[in-house]
């Protein structure tokens, strides 16, 4: 996700699903980028202090199904 090219960098950027909130803070020195591990469908928000708070819904990923062997 990319951010506004601002003098003033995003202050959080979040991932929100049914059961968990990840938060990223970030600081003035920093690139306004985060990496979260996607676990089915969530909302990705930014908060950016120029031009406000960003919100994106991600895709459902679906997990591989693993076949057991029956031992």
């Amino acid at each position: 996700m990319q951010a506004c090219a601002s003098i003033e960098p995003a202050s959080f950027i979040a991932y929100v699903t049914p059961d968990t909130v990840r938060l990223k803070k970030l600081y003035p020195e920093q690139a306004a980028e985060a990496r979260f591990a996607m676990r089915g469908s969530g909302v990705v928000y930014l908060y950016c202090n120029r031009h406000g708070l960003f919100r994106m819904k991600t895709p459902r990923v679906e997990r591989a199904h693993t076949s057991r062997l029956p031992f």
